[in-house]
């Protein structure tokens, strides 16, 4: 019994002198936020865009949801979105289907000026601002009924 106490007590030891050398790596520190000049011009979205996508549907049930412009396992689609109001880097706007959905949504423009977010009735769009009259685009949305994924581009109606 008195060997194994000993055996114990020196492995106790053993551990905290390894724990008391080791070296602590330093912390990494965390870069700064990038900052954003008042300067800088926010991209004016407002207008009416079309839209050309295509994507896939997975049904779940034996009808699409109710914002579902996607109803077999592949489509093209063509529609319109309308920006109608923008305050600074949010959006409010309107997308039209020929299918008949249509949708109200809401965005923001990225802090850099070359993105634009938008949520939908169901879904959610992340679009890249390639220039003033161009954007690429990639919708996703998951509900009971249906998942939606899809590609494409918007172009300003001039």
């Amino acid at each position: 019994m008195k060997i194994a106490i000993i055996f114990f007590i020196t492995i106790i030891f053993a551990l905290l002198a390894c724990g008391c050398t080791t070296n602590i790596p330093a912390t990494t520190p965390t870069p700064a936020l990038p900052t954003i000049s008042e300067n800088t011009a926010i991209p004016n979205l407002t207008g009416t865009w079309i839209v050309k996508a295509e994507g896939g549907s997975l049904l779940k049930s034996d009808t699409p949801g109710q914002y579902s412009h996607y109803v077999t396992s592949y489509n093209n689609l063509t529609a319109t979105w309308v920006i109608t109001n923008q305050t600074g880097r949010v959006v409010q706007g309107n997308f039209i289907s020929s299918t008949g959905n249509n949708e109200r949504c809401v965005g923001v423009i990225s802090m850099d000026n070359k993105n634009l977010y938008i949520a939908d009735m169901d879904g959610f769009l992340d679009l890249h601002i390639i220039n003033d009259d161009l954007m690429t685009l990639v919708y996703r949305h998951v509900t009971p009924n249906d998942s939606v994924a899809s590609v494409g581009t918007w172009t300003r109606l001039k």
